[in-house]
């Protein structure tokens, strides 16, 4: 899936999580967008907040090969 200006705040959370598995890259999501997500946007986040362990470089790698 390609983000567009459209991409909804799940389907971001989807993208980026499915190019960090694809990269052997531990994360999960939480924060306010794990809220946004439960309480189908009764509360509103902006972001996305993942959480891992892997090297930052590595996940800075996948970050870029998805545009940021």
């Amino acid at each position: 899936m390609k983000i567009v200006r459209t991409t909804t705040l799940l389907e971001m959370g989807c993208i980026v999580s499915d190019a960090l598995r694809a990269a052997g890259i531990e994360a999960f999501l939480s924060g306010g967008a794990v809220v946004t997500i439960y309480s189908e946007n009764e509360y509103q986040s902006y972001d996305l907040d993942f959480v891992s362990h892997a090297d930052f470089k590595r996940i800075a790698e996948v970050m870029v090969s998805l545009g940021f």
